[in-house]
């Protein structure tokens, strides 16, 4: 900056400049430099700025060797300064927090050197409200005083306050220089919209004004199945427990405890019959129509795993899938759904097996006679869990008392059926009938 002078910068951003050679032949004040003056500098950003190898807050601002009037000394009010340190005064607001410039690291000069800032930067409604004029635009034509609903104001004069620096933050995941809002829908009424609206609309499944692709990028996490699609838009089997017995929304990690025989001898007993609730109808994945057989496969951790015969879909997003053979005895079984949205056609949400995790697209059935307690392992602890339930001293995570101790499975649990005690009992020290072998001690594999 020029000698004599008192230079005002306002609303400026000064990025990734390098100093020249000043008249002693050294770099400094990448920044700004001043001599014998004392510049105004407000709701600006200096950062990154280099020199010859003064500190870091010398290179974004350097007082040259004129120094300055001491009636007009420099100000700095509500600026974001690397390693700024001076204060008092006139001196107020200033922060030296990195700004988080979008991409800095672009070439030089071009669009991909961007320095707007990303979500949750301090600069963000830190400005000097006091110091711009009503309807100001910013360096792109965008209108100053955005407030940003997730950022306290900080700067002074009345909200919403304006952002530090060249350009004033919005939501532009995409950079197009258009905010998302308007990307994703022309009519907007949160803002006016340039014509060149709605270009790179994208898809915004959750109705959240931010455009999918964005937040995944930002956030892999929420497309756990990297499939380009937000998991919380994909249709899931809801898995929130339930009051409702598990003939009627199957619940997955549930150990059936019941006896497994109605003679000793054959394994007879067991359940045939999962029951899905999804999140919304579904159809089948491979053709779009009501789904079939054909939709749903099944696994097991041992033993020969059942066939789906049929599949009732009366009740959709409620469907019920009937197997052919009895899951099998002492094994974990898994029974998955291969469905999509009906309104949208989004893929169910495919995590693969999380092992004692719920997965959204299947369900996991243990079947181990005895296991009132749900361990995974019979043994006395079972008779006290039964006992607890039946006087209601505990009351089931999900589902109903009969699943967990109508062990006689004559659909009468509780008090009113003290014969579930004695069949529990049978169940564990092996008395045939109901038992076909000593269930004490016994375990199933690890829950897939």
């Amino acid at each position: 900056m020029g000698r004599g002078a008192a230079p005002r910068d306002r609303f400026c951003t000064f990025a990734d400049n390098e100093a020249g050679l000043d008249t002693g032949n050294v770099y400094r004040g990448g920044g700004i430099y001043f001599s014998d003056c004392g510049p105004r500098v407000t709701s600006s950003i200096l950062w990154g700025n280099t020199d010859g190898g003064t500190s870091v807050e010398e290179a974004q601002v350097y007082e040259g060797e004129g120094g300055h009037a001491e009636v007009d000394p420099p100000v700095y009010r509500y600026n974001c300064i690397a390693e700024f340190s001076q204060s008092g005064g006139d001196n107020v607001g200033n922060i030296n927090a990195d700004p988080l410039f979008a991409d800095p690291a672009g070439v030089t000069g071009t669009p991909a050197d961007d320095f707007r800032v990303k979500a949750f930067s301090p600069v963000i409604d830190a400005g000097d409200d006091t110091d711009i004029s009503p309807e100001s635009s910013d360096l792109i034509g965008a209108l100053r005083n955005f407030d940003d609903p997730l950022t306290p104001d900080t700067g002074p004069g009345a909200p919403p306050v304006v952002d530090m620096g060249a350009y004033e933050y919005f939501v532009d995941c995409n950079l197009n220089e258009i905010h998302d809002a308007c990307d994703l829908d022309c009519n907007a009424t949160v803002l006016v919209c340039p014509p060149d609206c709605g270009q790179n609309a994208g898809e915004d499944c959750n109705g959240n004004w931010q455009i999918d692709d964005c937040e995944i990028d930002e956030f892999p996490s929420l497309d756990g199945d990297n499939n380009e699609i937000l998991d919380e838009c994909q249709p899931k089997i809801d898995h929130e427990e339930t009051d409702d017995p598990f003939s009627v929304r199957s619940f997955s990690g549930y150990i059936d405890p019941r006896q497994e025989s109605s003679d000793g001898v054959d394994s007879d007993l067991g359940i045939t019959q999962v029951s899905f609730l999804f999140t919304e109808p579904v159809v089948s994945l491979a053709t779009g129509n009501p789904v079939t057989v054909a939709d749903f496969s099944v696994t097991t951790t041992g033993g020969t795993a059942p066939g789906v015969s049929s599949v009732d879909h009366s009740g959709n997003p409620t469907i019920v899938v009937t197997l052919d053979a009895i899951i099998p005895l002492q094994q974990w079984t898994t029974v998955i759904a291969d469905v999509k949205s009906e309104a949208t056609g989004y893929p169910i949400v495919d995590l693969g097996q999380l092992g004692d995790d719920d997965e959204p697209d299947r369900v996991d059935i243990g079947f181990l006679p005895a296991d009132v307690d749900q361990s995974g392992e019979v043994g006395p602890f079972d008779i006290l869990e039964l006992r607890q339930y039946a006087n209601l001293v505990i009351t089931p995570p999900e589902g109903v008392l009969g699943d967990y101790i109508d062990i006689n499975r004559n659909g009468v649990a509780g008090t009113d059926d003290p014969f579930d005690l004695l069949a529990l009992r049978q169940l564990i020290n092996g008395v045939s009938p109901p038992a076909t072998k000593v269930w004490n001690g016994e375990a199933l594999p690890t829950r897939p």
